[in-house]
């Protein structure tokens, strides 16, 4: 009996130990769920959050593809389809867009090889989720990025002229393509008067539509019409969009200054532009020049209208040079000083008469006045007579003259590096092309080796290399 207390504290402790042992248990498998429970529930919410970030990813990279599906940028918005349709492979906008690029890089393709484009590609868009106005807007860059000629051009025209105002981003896209990308390229040196003034009158209507619209999508909250995949209600995006339709109106507005000034010069070809008029124009085009892709048709029109502005009147170049001295001279002076006011008063065929007497009674002297008076005639024959093949040979005889009398005059040899340059610009053979830009480059670094800060060859130049490194100088335009 003894023992009894000893037994009984011996089980005492037993029971308390079982307990203890017990609660721990119970503790742990608690805490275990817990922490397990807390695992999965953090596990989840990444996984929520990559699918988040994963379809925010996406619908950026989406937009950037319809960004450059504008563009005509095919090959910078199948690289964003790609990568999201990597991150989330069944995303259905992703899809849809390059179901879209697939189409419109098969009808680059074909405007590119000169083959039939189906008459219901704007259908086939549509049945991939554009809207209609999208389809026309897409064929229309899709056409013009193609393709320098008349017909191109024309082609793309009725694209965007078929475009509605049912949203306001293709509203003002539609109204800066046409003007900046499709009118005003179509103006070239040879364009009639009456056809410049029509486009050059359009063009300004857009202007004042534009200029209609800016302040009224710019003032708005944000909201747009949702129409399609093309559309926005993000007020940064917006923002940015307005901004650069705002440089293009900029760059557009511009061009039809110089155009404008180019139409006045035409209608009254002895009228002096006002002082500085031309250089400030000049100052405004690489302005302009600087905020548009570098190969785009606008670019393209800048350069030229650069070109064009820095040779503003070649007619008047070969009156400019400085009167000679000997009596011998004088006589042949005045007699080509009768053609020139001939000339000035618009009366070209005695003008080249009287020029042809002057080579007459000249009897193959090298002068001062037959150096000027080839120069003349060169003129005549290039912008009155169109006759290229006599203008070209006149160019040559008042070079050849020009070289052994050593006259420190490069407006000849940069007149006839201009000759060249436009004739390398209106050809649409390449090989012809590579031809031409070579003779207009020796005659302007001639010009440059008699005065090297001469701004009009310079321009020239950078003209002429900007051409060579285009689709069009490529042989990229076929259409």
């Amino acid at each position: 009996m003894a023992d009894e207390p000893a037994v009984d504290a011996a089980l005492a402790t037993k029971d308390g130990g079982l307990l203890r042992g017990t609660w721990r248990k119970v503790t742990f498998a608690l805490v275990t769920g817990i922490l397990t429970f807390a695992s999965g529930a953090w596990e989840l919410g990444n996984k929520a959050l990559d699918n988040f970030q994963n379809r925010s990813t996406v619908v950026v990279l989406n937009d950037l593809a319809l960004r450059a599906l504008e563009r005509g940028e095919y090959a910078a918005a199948e690289g964003f389809l790609s990568t999201a349709i990597t991150i989330t492979p069944s995303s259905v906008r992703p899809i849809e867009t390059r179901a879209a690029l697939k189409t419109l890089q098969l009808v680059a393709a074909q405007y590119k090889a000169g083959d039939a484009v189906p008459d219901d590609i704007v259908e086939q868009l549509e049945e991939v989720g554009l809207s209609r106005d999208e389809a026309n807007f897409c064929i229309a860059v899709c056409t013009y990025s193609k393709g320098g000629t008349p017909e191109v051009r024309k082609r793309a025209e009725g694209y965007l002229s078929a475009i509605t105002d049912a949203e306001p981003r293709l509203a003002l896209l539609k109204r800066s393509r046409l003007a900046g990308q499709v009118l005003l390229p179509q103006i070239g040196e040879q364009t009639p008067l009456y056809d410049r003034s029509t486009i050059v009158n359009r063009v300004k209507q857009l202007l004042a539509e534009l200029d209609e619209r800016l302040p009224k999508i710019n003032g708005t909250s944000g909201e747009t019409i949702q129409a399609g995949f093309f559309s926005t209600n993000r007020k940064n995006e917006d923002k940015a969009f307005i901004d650069g339709i705002r440089r293009e109106v900029f760059t557009i507005r511009t061009l039809v200054e110089g155009e404008s000034l180019k139409i006045a010069c035409i209608k009254n070809p002895n009228a002096v532009p006002a002082n500085g008029q031309e250089q400030q124009l000049l100052v405004k085009l690489q302005e302009a020049r600087e905020s548009v892709p570098v190969k785009s048709p606008l670019a393209e029109s800048i350069g030229e209208q650069i070109v064009n502005y820095s040779n503003p009147n070649p007619q008047t170049a070969a009156d400019a040079l400085p009167a000679t001295s000997t009596a011998a001279e004088n006589s042949l002076e005045s007699l080509r000083s009768i053609a020139v006011k001939a000339k000035q008063a618009g009366k070209w065929a005695e003008a080249r008469k009287t020029l042809g007497d002057v080579v007459t009674k000249a009897k193959g002297a090298d002068s001062e006045t037959l150096y000027k008076t080839y120069f003349n005639l060169a003129l005549i024959a290039e912008y009155h007579e169109n006759n290229l093949d006599q203008a070209e040979e006149y160019f040559t005889k008042a070079e050849e003259i020009r070289s052994r009398l050593k006259i420190a005059d490069p407006s000849l040899p940069n007149t006839f590096g201009y000759f060249w340059y436009k004739r390398a610009r209106d050809t649409h053979d390449a090989g012809a092309r590579k031809v031409y830009a070579e003779k207009s480059r020796i005659q302007l670094q001639k010009a440059l080796a008699i005065n090297p800060g001469y701004s009009k060859s310079i321009n020239t130049l950078d003209g002429l290399q900007r051409l060579l490194e285009s689709p069009r100088g490529k042989g990229e335009s076929a259409s």
